[in-house]
């Protein structure tokens, strides 16, 4: 009886104790979902019961982002907290195509983190064959991607954390367009072009807004339609 009594007690704090552990290993198993940025390329891991958003036990605690490139590769972060965090990408094959630390803030009112791989402290660039092709340190310096097959994708200036100047490449190496920031907000001539070569889209900003007469054409130079932005709403008139 004292034998049975023994082991019945012995039973007794083993269950709360096996428990206890089952909840650890329940809590600290990392798991992963869609966020709410973009679910479609957007995944972040956690750990957590993942019954709230929040970051109590019950939470979500995020550790890695990783962002899906489109059929140039992946890039991810390791997530601690809103700020600067480290991160890096990769080509298809592998190959390291950028590092350095880039800026992750919520989602708004979703706890969700939010990473901008434009938004860099300090980052190095790579092409496809692995060799160096760009820094920006502190904030200041040139972003540079490129296509798998190593024509340029992506070229944007920065200096002291504020943009100075983007421009982005079709796979074929021809120019998609191109525009320029003052204080942080696009300013000035705006260009864009079709993937032959002719231009897309033709007007200007001021301090981010668009002003005056924009322009579009097809990939054969004809007007489809004009937008007058001097007046409020914009007056679009197609020929």
């Amino acid at each position: 009886m004292r034998l049975r009594l023994r082991f019945t007690l012995r039973t007794l704090l083993l269950i709360p104790l096996l428990f206890a552990l089952t909840m650890a290993g329940v809590w600290w198993w990392p798991k992963s979902q869609p966020l709410s940025i973009n679910e479609e390329f957007y995944t972040g891991h956690y750990r957590g019961l993942g019954l709230t958003n929040g970051t109590s036990f019950f939470g979500k605690r995020f550790f890695r982002l990783v962002v899906q490139d489109g059929k140039c590769g992946y890039w991810e972060v390791d997530y601690g907290e809103p700020g600067y965090n480290a991160y890096r990408g990769f080509y298809p094959d592998g190959v390291c195509r950028e590092e350095g630390e880039c800026f992750v803030e919520i989602n708004g009112g979703i706890e969700d983190p939010a990473p901008d791989s434009s938004n860099v402290r300090w980052g190095k660039y790579y092409k496809p064959d692995g060799t160096l092709d760009s820094e920006v340190v502190n904030g200041t310096g040139t972003q540079t991607f490129w296509y798998p097959n190593g024509t340029k994708r992506w070229e944007l200036v920065l200096r002291d954390y504020a943009r100075l100047r983007h421009s982005m490449w079709f796979d074929n190496g021809q120019l998609s367009q191109t525009q320029h920031y003052v204080d942080g907000e696009v300013d000035g001539k705006f260009e864009s072009f079709h993937k032959n070569g002719t231009v897309r889209l033709q007007g200007e900003y001021a301090n981010g807004d668009r002003e005056g007469v924009w322009t579009r054409f097809d990939e054969n130079g004809k007007v489809t339609s004009i937008e007058d932005y001097s007046v409020s709403p914009p007056k679009i008139t197609r020929p």
